[in-house]
């Protein structure tokens, strides 16, 4: 599943690079005036900036910076629809294993239930085997190892979903570093011009500035919203995981097995017996064929 994920992100990374030639060779190639409109995509896609004979030239790092933003925004996207299949209630707690382990249990199977635990390999799975393996050092010990494993659990997926939380604070980042770079670039055209720069030679660098800002944006707020989702999403798994697990186990608790018991007949409840040999003694019951001795 990993490695499909990873090269369907390469395919992703290949149809962005060849959609950004297809965007800058005509805007690189482009020898229209500087004043003329441009097009969505010219604007999005690629920074241009004017230059002084009135022709529009791509600017590579601003476009750069934009390309890597969109790939970023792709990834992420892609991660957030993974983490949001991947962490649905029936992959954690599957219904094919959680039936047959608590029908297992229920009857005393306990290496059957030990054995369709270690084929489940979702979170579900990964805590109850934990568990199982612990039952012969008693309930107690089966609990404090199902927290365990299910923090541990919980933790080994969080890092997972870490890749939406980094992407959604450098975005802006990158985002910012695009800005400042426009206004550089800004500030250089009014430089050349010697303080009186034309606001087309000017519209270069502050569109590059706006430009990288948007997509940093775009980029954060998608990727940010997607991690605190499945974030909640994990957490709550991993509540109800502890709690049907250890439902589970009960009937390993010794407690609940005094409390089930059927209670002992008092002794006053106990009809005396004027004749002492009309009842077999205990001895005699244990082991029948003493009796004719």
């Amino acid at each position: 599943m990993i490695d499909m994920g990873i090269r369907r992100a390469w395919v992703m990374v290949g149809v962005l690079g060849l959609t950004l030639g297809l965007l800058v060779a005509p805007a690189e190639a482009s020898q229209e005036p500087a004043s003329s409109s441009r097009s969505f995509a010219d604007a999005f896609f690629v920074s241009t900036r004017a230059m002084p004979d009135g022709q529009r030239s791509v600017e590579w790092l601003g476009t750069g910076i934009i390309w890597l933003l969109i790939a970023a925004s792709a990834a992420s996207l892609g991660a957030t629809l993974y983490f949001v299949w991947s962490t649905q209630s029936s992959a954690l707690i599957p219904s094919q294993s959680r039936g047959p382990v608590s029908r297992f249990l229920a009857t005393g199977g306990y290496r059957k239930a030990i054995r369709v635990a270690a084929e489940d390999h979702s979170f579900f799975g990964t805590v109850l085997h934990t568990t199982l393996l612990t039952a012969p050092k008693g309930h107690a010990a089966m609990v404090m190892v199902m927290e365990d494993a299910a923090d541990e659990e919980t933790a080994r997926r969080l890092r997972k979903v870490d890749f939406l939380n980094l992407v959604g604070q450098l975005a802006p980042m990158a985002g910012l570093f695009g800005t400042v770079y426009g206004m550089i670039l800004a500030f250089q055209s009014i430089v050349s011009a010697g303080g009186n720069a034309d606001p087309v030679l000017l519209a270069g660098g502050i569109g590059t500035a706006l430009v990288t800002t948007f997509w940093g944006l775009v980029v954060a707020i998608p990727a940010l919203m997607g991690y605190a989702v499945i974030r909640n999403r994990i957490l709550n798994a991993s509540e109800a995981v502890v709690a049907e697990v250890t439902n589970l186990i009960r009937p390993f608790d010794p407690d609940l097995r005094k409390s089930s018991a059927p209670p002992a007949k008092p002794a006053s409840s106990i009809e005396p017996s004027g004749d002492s040999t009309s009842e077999p003694s205990t001895e005699t019951q244990r082991n029948p064929t003493m009796a004719g001795d």
